[in-house]
């Protein structure tokens, strides 16, 4: 198939993923507010004779507070995920300090609402019980059984023991819940045996959002409903409850009272219905009416289009192809950027690649994932790997020169160097990059110096020196295991290293659904006569060549779906291996989501040019989820 067909198909596809959400966001669901579907949803619960899932059921209205630095919100009932949620009232502040010097005249608005977030989190409840008796009017603490109860709710929270549900506005150093000194001045009010049980709850209090102040020149006079400065606020995230005016802003330079001037009532009431609204045939007629207008909204608003359109691509893929729309597509050639309209670039190769938009399309018409790419090897540098700690930071590097070639054996030139960090679980990354240039004045015997900041919890640390050998770019490992534990290292020259290369980008950690992982020899396409920025590396032999021309031994670690790593696996890609070849990495047992680390060394059976290996951009393989 011709590279601009994959190219015009990536296109295709990444706009019927762009239109598929946006449709999928307008139409929502039955559980995202504002959206047609949750109304549709609320219309056909009260059809039924049922409340919607969630709302103000009653109170909670606003008004000012005595103090008109608050305003009250009254004690009511709300519903969430079907679920009851009693609210005290409360008094919240209206204060804020600006940043800018406003005037007293300014006004700013506030919206008061219910985090959708907090709601979700008030309905929950951890069961426990008392570890130590509760007094009356002496005990100032709470302590419990389960110790890890209370750390799963940020102070404020409550704590319900029979009929007395204590406030608690901080957890001390032993674990115990202190009582806030605002109830039953900070001590409990009844007697508790112990082993009672108690429950751990959040309760639901409302947020201020707060406007910025503007001038009295685009002020409403006091009236909140024709006030246009409310700070904005989502329905998807709040369940509002009701705004206000402010005067008299406080500002960093001039501290005021501010004053609440008047209030707006936004509460949206459900109705819970005391007796059935409609007769049982009127309920059939308008259920059925209500499940064609969602059906119809979903055609009208492209929604499902979108999935025939996704269906059709796929099918249209597996006949033309004669393999699966995943597996053909997750195998499109590596190619040079030159030769690609658009695509993902990774030291000049492009691989094909949907948007995550399709993706999600892909997944909600098929229930099923497209293979996505972990990792990427190629024969150079490359970042993005997976390690312990990080790297030294503060790193400087000068040259000296040296009285004779035992003290230094360094030429002059370019030198650049790397240093990582090795602590008690592995190496970090290497750090960035400190190049030295000595003047061609300074001769052949010189060395280098360099020093770095102590990383905490270093063990020793790595040097590395980087440079172009003959045609070839290399990375080669000064030192040995264990050398150096200080943070300083000198280099005389005399010390040749060990050759490294790190091919490893590790891209993402894509699926949900664990399964096994392949190490997989792609297709390349194109002319590759030099990589590594331009450093050349062309025999003839490597040109057009289908197959790899150095033996790759991979030792591999899976990401488990519970967060646990399992491994090490070795897989060895044997050189002559053709392209589209795949390797099972461990046995069918170890199923992954993702890819935690991995590293590549070269084998036995390796293609040398001037002593160093020659790679090139033959030698490349991904690791995919199988």
């Amino acid at each position: 198939m011709a590279i601009i067909t994959d190219e015009q198909m990536r296109q295709w596809a990444n706009l019927v993923g762009q239109a598929y959400i946006a449709a999928k966001d307008a139409v929502g669901d039955a559980t995202t507010p504002g959206t047609s579907l949750f109304e549709i949803n609320r219309l056909y619960r009260y059809v039924y004779d049922q409340m919607p899932t969630e709302g103000i059921v009653s109170g909670c209205d606003i008004s000012i507070a005595t103090d008109t630095a608050y305003a009250s919100v009254a004690a009511g009932s709300v519903r969430y995920a079907d679920l009851p949620i009693v609210f005290p009232q409360t008094d919240v502040s209206i204060a804020k300090t600006f940043q800018y010097p406003f005037a007293a005249t300014a006004q700013y608005g506030i919206v008061l609402a219910f985090d959708r977030s907090d709601m979700a989190h008030t309905t929950q409840a951890v069961r426990t019980s008392l570890a130590l008796a509760l007094v009356a009017d002496t005990s100032v603490s709470v302590r419990l059984t389960d110790a890890t109860a209370m750390t799963q709710f940020t102070p404020p929270f409550t704590i319900h023991v029979e009929s007395e549900t204590i406030d608690i506005w901080a957890v001390d150093s032993n674990g115990d819940g202190l009582v806030s000194p605002s109830y039953n001045s900070g001590t409990v009010d009844l007697d508790h045996a112990i082993d009672s049980v108690a429950y751990v709850s959040k309760p639901l209090m409302p947020h201020v959002l707060f406007g910025l102040p503007v001038d009295i020149a685009y002020q409403s006079g006091g009236d909140p409903t024709t006030f246009d400065y409310y700070p904005p606020v989502s329905v998807q995230d709040y369940v509002l409850i009701g705004r206000g005016l402010v005067d008299n802003p406080s500002t960093t330079t001039t501290a005021r009272t501010p004053v609440l001037i008047a209030v707006e009532d936004q509460r949206d009431i459900i109705d819970d219905p005391a007796a059935a609204i409609f007769t049982d045939d009127e309920k059939q007629a308008i259920g059925a009416s209500i499940d064609m207008f969602g059906t119809l909204l979903g055609y009208q608003s492209g929604f499902t289009t979108a999935r025939d359109v996704v269906d059709q691509m796929v099918n249209w893929s597996n006949n033309q192809t004669g393999q699966t729309f995943p597996a053909y597509w997750n195998d499109r050639p590596f190619m040079p950027t030159e030769n690609y309209v658009r695509g993902e670039s990774f030291w000049g190769l492009a691989r094909m690649e949907f948007d995550d938009a399709f993706k999600e399309a892909y997944y909600d018409v098929y229930s099923s994932e497209l293979m996505k790419t972990l990792a990427i090897f190629r024969g150079d540098i490359a970042g993005g790997q997976v390690t312990y700690s990080h790297p030294p930071t503060g790193i400087t590097a000068s040259p000296e020169i040296m009285p004779n070639i035992t003290a230094g054996n360094i030429s002059y030139g370019q030198w650049t160097y790397r240093i990582t960090t090795v602590t008690a679980q592995g190496e970090s990354s290497p750090s960035a990059a400190v190049t030295v240039n000595i003047p061609a004045a300074s001769g052949s015997m010189n060395r280098i110096v360099m020093s770095w900041t102590a990383v905490t919890g270093a063990t020793s640390y790595e040097v590395y020196r980087l440079g172009a050998e003959g045609t070839t770019f290399v990375e080669r490992r000064l030192t040995t295991d264990g050398e150096v534990t200080t943070t300083t290292y000198t280099d005389t020259g005399h010390v040749v290293g060990t050759g490294i290369r790190r091919g490893v980008l590790i891209t993402e950690n894509a699926l949900t659904v664990p399964s096994q992982l392949v190490v997989y020899v792609p297709p390349v396409d194109g002319d590759f006569n030099s990589f590594r920025d331009g450093v050349g590396l062309s025999p003839a032999t490597i040109d057009g060549d289908t197959s790899i021309q150095n033996e790759m031994i991979f030792t591999i670690y899976g990401l488990k779906s519970d967060g646990t790593i399992g491994g090490p696996h070795t897989v060895t890609v044997p050189k002559g291996t053709t392209r589209s070849t795949r390797f099972l990495v461990g046995l069918a047992t170890d199923l992954y989501v993702g890819l935690h680390d991995v590293t590549v060394a070269a084998g036995t059976s390796i293609t040398l040019l001037g002593g160093s290996i020659c790679w090139s951009p033959y030698d490349m393989a991904v690791i995919q989820n199988l």
